[in-house]
């Protein structure tokens, strides 16, 4: 194989991947709802969820409750769980179960806490949906706001 030839292989090959790679990326960031995520960010912090929950986007640190960096992960696996007793079935079924019924299942390493999560039933239902639609497209996103 001459220089020539592998070179204009590893051309083709080089352009077919970063083709793949960007419109991987443009799909991804494109169907996401921007707007919502920025709403679920204000409603995030509005009621302090940071003070207790690592949250990179909403640029949180809080250490009291679950990491919500990786939350999609860990509703999938409590959800699997035999220990599970909520009524959820999905990750977005589970995070809003748990922000409007948080003693329903306490999530596992928090069950002894003292800083037990109180409930947000009382914040308007769109409000909450908002901070679903974040945790859940939090990926989506690249740079915190």
């Amino acid at each position: 194989m001459t220089l020539t030839k592998w070179l204009l292989g590893f051309s083709i090959v080089f352009v077919a991947i970063c083709t793949m790679f960007m419109i991987r990326n443009t799909s991804s960031s494109s169907s996401v709802d921007r707007a919502l995520i920025t709403t679920g960010i204000e409603v995030y912090r509005a009621n302090y969820c940071g003070a207790c929950h690592t949250l990179a986007i909403a640029n949180t640190r809080g250490n009291f409750g679950p990491n919500h960096d990786t939350i999609i992960e860990d509703a999938r696996t409590i959800i699997s769980s035999v220990n599970y007793v909520g009524s959820a079935t999905t990750v977005e079924e589970y995070i809003f179960e748990s922000i409007v019924q948080p003693d329903i299942f306490y999530t596992p390493g928090y069950e002894a806490s003292n800083h037990h999560m109180p409930t947000f039933a009382h914040l308007p239902e769109d409000n909450i949906n908002a901070m679903v639609y974040l945790l859940t497209n939090q990926d989506a996103v690249q740079s915190p706001e």
